[in-house]
């Protein structure tokens, strides 16, 4: 395939319907005008399986994420769509709770906003400490990894926390309401307690952190 558009009557790969590797093809294929019902749709496993299963001519498209596409680099398979630069929205890593739990604590879940927030910062501002955690818990194997891993974490981390709207809408439709049809007469909105948020930036938290750590973000 030379362009995106050509997966039209052709195999694409996925875990299982219903997967974020199935929905998030979904929401890629909307994005860029492409029918998904012209799409033929692969069960095809794990991540090494899916690799396996492109790498024998089984599937004709596969979304990886980094690090794991360096395996594909490495047998001559360009990189032929940088989802960063698509900028396709979705909502990748949520903290849940109940709202009522929320609206009863919430100092406390304004707490664990800033750890996380400040955790991230840290990690960009003290890269090497950083890097040395994920080598010790993570295991990363080689160099190569450990640098498409941080790129990845730098090129991911929202600055304020807030949650791309669009990005709920995507796993609301292509996700959630494939499941639940009803899940899309709600607003994305109403997916999210805004409140301890929204009381971080108007007290400037988010302002005095960038100030701190003076990290640069893409």
């Amino acid at each position: 395939m030379t362009h995106l558009k050509d997966i039209e009557g052709r195999r694409a790969g996925i875990s299982q319907f219903g997967s974020g590797s199935h929905s998030g093809l979904l929401a890629l294929f909307q994005q860029e005008g492409i029918n998904p019902s012209k799409v033929i749709f692969v069960r095809a496993g794990g991540m090494s399986s899916r690799v396996a299963a492109f790498t024998t001519g089984q599937i004709d498209l596969l979304a990886i994420s980094p690090p794991y596409h360096l395996r594909l680099v490495d047998q001559g398979y360009p990189v032929r769509l940088n989802l960063f630069e698509k900028k396709v929205p979705w909502l990748q890593v949520a903290l849940a709770a109940r709202r009522s739990w929320v609206e009863k604590n919430e100092r406390l879940a304004e707490s664990v906003l800033k750890a996380l927030a400040e955790g991230g910062y840290y990690a960009l501002a003290n890269p090497k400490e950083a890097r040395a955690i994920w080598q010790k818990y993570l295991k990363l194997s080689d160099q190569r990894t450990e640098e498409e891993t941080w790129t990845y974490f730098k090129k991911a981390f929202v600055a304020d926390l807030s949650p791309d709207i669009q990005g709920i809408v995507n796993v609301r439709d292509f996700s959630i309401a494939q499941e639940t049809p009803k899940a899309k007469n709600v607003r994305p909105e109403q997916f999210v307690t805004w409140e301890p948020l929204e009381s971080l930036k108007r007290g400037k938290f988010f302002d005095s952190i960038r100030s701190r750590y003076q990290v640069s973000l893409y």
